[in-house]
C-alpha cells in the first residue's frame, strides 16, 4: 500500500531528484535509512550508550584516520583473514 504526498523541497534537492528514474524509490530508501539510524541510536540509548553529534565526529576522523594509513598490502593481510575493510 503507498500513500501520495506532497512536499516542497530546496531547488538542489529537487533539481537531483528529477535526475532519479524513480523519485519515489529514492525518497524511500533515504527515509527508509533515516528511520534505521534513528531506531538504532534509540536502541543503543535504551542501554545506556547514548549517541552525541561530537561523538559522532569524533567516530569519523578516527575511520578517516585509519582509512589513510591503509594500504593496498595491508587490506589484502585483511582480507585473508576473513575480515572485511
Amino acid at each position: 500500500m503507498s500513500k501520495r504526498v506532497t512536499v516542497n523541497l530546496p531547488d538542489d534537492v529537487a533539481d537531483r531528484l528529477g535526475q532519479e528514474s524513480n523519485a519515489s524509490a529514492y525518497v524511500t530508501e533515504a527515509v527508509r535509512d533515516r528511520m534505521e539510524r534513528e531506531q538504532t541510536r534509540a536502541l543503543l540509548a535504551d542501554h545506556g550508550i547514548p549517541v552525541t553529534e561530537e561523538g559522532l565526529a569524533r567516530a569519523r576522523r578516527r575511520r578517516l584516520t585509519a582509512g589513510a594509513r591503509m594500504t593496498p598490502q595491508r587490506r589484502e593481510e585483511l582480507r585473508q583473514l576473513g575480515r572485511s575493510v
